[in-house]
């Protein structure tokens, strides 16, 4: 099983994200572009997972989580990984919120690794918090990725900033199918309300 740890986007998140999406979809025809409906902010990549590791995945997000206040994410700033020369993801960063999503990688990622359930190349990956919109497709060259990118982030600071409450922290199975990755939830551990 192919896991990952993320916080969801709200509904209402979701359907301003995907009119973005839409809009940039227009001008970049080209590449690969997320369903509004996997859109999330990943806290932690797993990989590949033996299913009976799901039970102990729980209790350490319950462990590191179950604390946590509820809070809201701005997101705004439009980018590319690995870098705007070399485009392979679009991503939209945040506004708001990005400390306790960092917070809550940084209380989730040494347990995890602890018992073994973090790949190494993430050992030594920054967080940065971020909504995958899409990815460059292997027949999209690299300089035309990069030329046609260029005028698109530059204008994005104009758009208005989307907020979402970060409610819940997910366990997911990301499943491949012929439309793109689906993304099943296994585990939610909901968030506590501040009194």
């Amino acid at each position: 099983m192919r896991l990952f740890i993320a916080v969801p986007v709200s509904e209402e998140a979701r359907r301003a994200l995907s009119e973005i999406q839409s809009a940039l979809a227009a001008r970049l025809p080209d590449w690969r572009w997320s369903k509004p409906e996997n859109l999330h902010l990943t806290l932690a990549f797993l990989g590949e997972t033996k299913p009976e590791k799901i039970p102990l995945i729980e209790d350490v997000i319950r462990r590191n989580c179950a604390s946590v206040f509820t809070f809201d994410i701005g997101f705004g700033g439009l980018g590319a990984f690995p870098s705007a020369r070399d485009p392979r993801v679009i991503y939209l960063g945040c506004s708001r919120g990005e400390k306790e999503l960092s917070l809550l990688a940084q209380k989730l990622i040494p347990n995890l690794s602890s018992a073994g359930l973090v790949p190494d190349a993430e050992m030594n990956r920054t967080f940065r918090a971020h909504l995958t919109l899409a990815r460059r497709p292997p027949g999209l060259a690299r300089q035309k990725a990069a030329a046609d990118l260029k005028s698109i982030i530059g204008e994005e600071s104009a758009r208005p900033s989307i907020a979402s409450p970060a409610g819940a922290v997910v366990l997911y199975e990301s499943r491949p199918s012929a439309s793109g990755s689906e993304y099943r939830p296994l585990f939610r551990l909901g968030l506590d309300k501040q009194a």
